[in-house]
């Protein structure tokens, strides 16, 4: 327990899904918790089929109120099969 309340972490509960559009798949999701006591939207966009790009991010409404914003993330991901 020492050290979790020191870093005023609360328990992370989320939803998240995954859309087939063509050779892209869709990957939104709603969370609540963590570090944040905020609702937090994320997205990431997957591109291809045997070697994969994904682009995303778990704070999209902080890129809408961009000059408040206490966090932000972008992550990216290449996955090559050989």
């Amino acid at each position: 327990i020492q050290g979790i309340e020191e870093s005023n972490y609360d328990p992370l509960f989320y939803i998240k899904s995954k859309t087939y559009i063509k050779e892209t798949t869709l990957f939104p999701s709603i969370s609540y918790g963590g570090y944040t006591k905020n609702l937090n939207i994320g997205l990431a966009i997957e591109k291809g089929k045997k070697n994969k790009f994904t682009i995303g991010s778990q704070h999209l409404e902080e890129l809408l109120n961009w000059y408040s914003a206490k966090a932000l993330s972008v992550y990216l991901n290449i996955k090559i099969q050989l």
